[in-house]
């Protein structure tokens, strides 16, 4: 049970750390690119943020979308690993102690 649990581990903290370096990256690049908000207006590419648009390429725009749902999905599945690697942290800090039945009071 060991090594599938520490695999899972593994798995786990890859997808948690995925999700966030992806949402960070997302953000860094929207900055660069002058927003992260997609729209269309007469045929034209803009990008958004607070209210300011940039005009962009129909690539660089399409990119952005692709790179937003990427992180709307990439994020609960993050989270959720996240979760997951929190109960695997737990049970190995508070194992069960099997005493052939017995619990301290009974030996007292």
């Amino acid at each position: 049970m060991r090594p599938l649990r520490a695999c899972l581990g593994l798995f786990g903290l890859v997808l948690f750390v995925g999700a966030w370096l992806n949402c960070a990256a997302f953000i860094l690049i929207g900055m660069a690119l002058g927003g992260v908000n997609a729209k269309v207006e007469g045929g034209r590419y803009y990008l958004t943020d607070h209210a300011k648009s940039t005009q962009v390429s129909e690539c660089v725009f399409r990119y952005s979308r692709v790179h937003q749902r990427s992180v709307e999905i990439t994020q609960p599945i993050g989270l959720l690993a996240g979760a997951g690697l929190g109960v695997l942290a737990s049970r190995r800090h508070n194992p069960v102690q099997e005493h052939s039945g017995r619990t301290e009071a009974s030996r007292a």
